[in-house]
């Protein structure tokens, strides 16, 4: 299944637009990334397309025509008997309700991850271990349970973290059991907020079998380095088979992990939220984030504003013919006292001074 597009009528922040997920010769895009600044709409979009589909599950794909959002997907009915068909991470998971619990309930079409479905993670891995270890009866425990581990592993192997999973920390707890590379051995609780937020978000998913399925996630970069935050959409594309990935994000780095077509600017102008496809932008793949700040995102500046106002003014005061006064000088060792002498700007500060020295001496 896949979201074609999503249609909005009098919509109290969309107005009435149609946004595609489409490119301009029709393609329908596997990934796509909503930015935008807070407030511009990101996570209204993704809920208001689970929440529309779940209505659409609820009645029989039919819509009251008083409904303000509406969906056109490329689907057809014998994916419906594979659930789910649309899966919603939120922005954040707690990890202290997990626990172990049955998994025997249906599996709706629309489907959220939160803080109750990660019950059943423990579940999950235990159900893993049980059918290795029953599949393989000549295959001792350990080596049964070892590949159940490299096999959940090799989902976050892209990310080079330095803690994997090595088994359940007992039987009567059943919760997961980690390692480190220095070899120390702890559970879930020993685990960073950002370790913590990936291993429960991605195996909740994982867990799921999700195959040709609409996967909506809400800002997957909160707690994690900017170097998993490179990496983090290579990661939920690798997760079950043939399915559409819609991130809402404010990560420059998650942004110059794709490429300009998945792209989708969120942007609010006056009342109205408005969407820029990434065809009308810069090529975002591989751009620094830098850039990807400046130019996408729309900083005037990725440094401090101070620091900032402070370069603009000594660099208006060169351009006046002002960099032998007292007043520069102050200013001068005022901000490079904070970031250095060896700072790019500094740099062409000293450049042009040195320039318009040299044309006064040749002048003369």
């Amino acid at each position: 299944m896949r979201v074609l597009d999503v249609v909005f009528d009098n919509h109290p922040i969309f107005d009435s637009n149609t946004i595609s997920f489409e490119t301009e010769d029709k393609k329908i895009l596997d990934t796509i990334i909503l930015a935008g600044i807070n407030g511009s709409g990101k996570t209204t979009l993704l809920s208001s397309i689970f929440k529309t589909f779940k209505k659409l599950e609820d009645n029989k794909f039919c819509l009251d025509e008083k409904d303000t959002v509406n969906l056109h997907l490329d689907i057809n009915e014998d994916e419906l008997e594979k659930a789910p068909k649309m899966i919603y991470l939120p922005s954040e998971v707690r990890f202290q309700s997990i626990h172990n619990s049955n998994q025997a309930d249906e599996i709706p079409l629309a489907y959220c991850i939160d803080d109750k479905s990660t019950h059943d993670i423990i579940s999950y891995i235990k159900q893993a271990f049980d059918k290795q270890i029953f599949s393989n009866p000549e295959t001792t425990v350990g080596k049964s349970i070892d590949a159940v581990c490299d096999e959940i592993n090799s989902i976050f192997s892209i990310l080079d973290m330095d803690v994997y999973l090595v088994g359940i920390k007992d039987p009567k707890t059943k919760m997961p059991l980690f390692r480190n590379e220095s070899g120390v051995e702890f559970d879930i609780n020993g685990l960073s907020s950002g370790e913590k937020q990936l291993f429960i978000r991605l195996l909740s998913l994982k867990s799921l079998e999700p195959e040709g399925c609409v996967i909506l996630i809400d800002e997957p970069e909160i707690s994690l380095h900017p170097s998993w935050q490179q990496r983090i959409v290579e990661v939920y594309q690798n997760i079950g088979k043939d399915n559409q990935i819609i991130i809402a994000t404010h990560s420059p780095h998650i942004i110059s992990s794709v490429k300009r077509e998945s792209l989708k600017i969120l942007s609010k102008k006056e009342r109205w939220v408005k969407v820029i496809d990434g065809e009308n932008l810069d090529e975002t793949y591989g751009v620094t984030a830098d850039m990807i700040l400046l130019d996408i995102m729309g900083l005037s500046t990725t440094r401090h504003p101070h620091i900032q106002e402070k370069i603009d003014e000594l660099k208006s005061m060169v351009r006046n013919e002002l960099y032998e006064t007292e007043e520069f000088k102050i200013l001068y060792e005022d901000i490079t006292g904070v970031i250095g002498t060896i700072d790019q700007d500094i740099l062409l500060v000293n450049i042009e001074i040195a320039r318009r020295k040299g044309l006064k001496n040749a002048g003369h």
